[in-house]
């Protein structure tokens, strides 16, 4: 049976799966998830070929102990967009909308809760600007040439290059802009630059070993 939205659940399902939807747009695909409860964050992630609903019965006890519980359904699965283009449902493809998504629900809101952004300075005319080139213009961009280095590339070591870009973008206002990053700013991204490189060399030394 394919679902494509929560309103095709049979009514079977929605008595067992009462939960609001939610949909992020990952690596270019609509993906449906839920996010229930507060606290310390834990993500449930399926095999093939199931969904989201495989974890029915975890997650009232997991929100019931002080969890946040996020559920995605893959691309292809449940009631996130199901593509038909084949490189969508590869591993890398996969990898890549998994890691647009947590990017979205795990990463901005802990970046705009800390008011690490100056957003709340700038001019209307300046967030306009800023909307359609950064939000628009280079979104497309950014996309295509992710897409690209994980074909190329493979997700870790694509996730490497990804994580230096925070890097370079705080660097660079400092000669230019004499725009100096806060601590925080720092330490956030020397984490997501050490993750990926930890993650890249674990993958590295699993492919020597076999």
């Amino acid at each position: 049976m394919t679902i494509q939205s929560e309103s095709a659940l049979p009514a079977a399902l929605r008595d067992r799966w009462p939960h609001a939807p939610h949909y992020a747009n990952a690596n270019g695909w609509r993906m449906h998830d839920i996010d229930e409860g507060k606290g310390d964050p834990v993500v449930l992630l399926f095999g093939n070929p199931t969904w989201g609903f495989l974890y029915r019965d975890m997650i009232a006890p997991l929100v019931g102990s002080g969890r946040r519980v996020i559920v995605p359904d893959m691309i292809g699965f449940g009631l996130s967009e199901k593509p038909t283009r084949e490189q969508a449902h590869c591993l890398d493809g996969q990898a890549a909308a998994l890691i647009c998504f947590c990017s979205a629900i795990l990463y901005l809101p802990l970046y705009l809760g800390l008011s690490l952004s100056s957003l709340t300075q700038a001019s209307e005319g300046e967030l306009v600007f800023q909307s359609i080139y950064q939000g628009i213009m280079m979104s497309v961009v950014a996309l295509f040439a992710f897409n690209r280095a994980v074909v190329l590339l493979g997700p870790r070591a694509a996730a490497v290059i990804i994580a230096l870009v925070p890097v370079m973008a705080t660097l660079l206002p400092i000669p230019v802009l004499g725009d100096w990053p806060s601590a925080a700013a720092i330490c956030i991204i020397a984490l997501g630059v050490g993750l990926a490189a930890t993650s890249s060399n674990q993958g590295n030394k699993k492919g020597e070993n076999q």
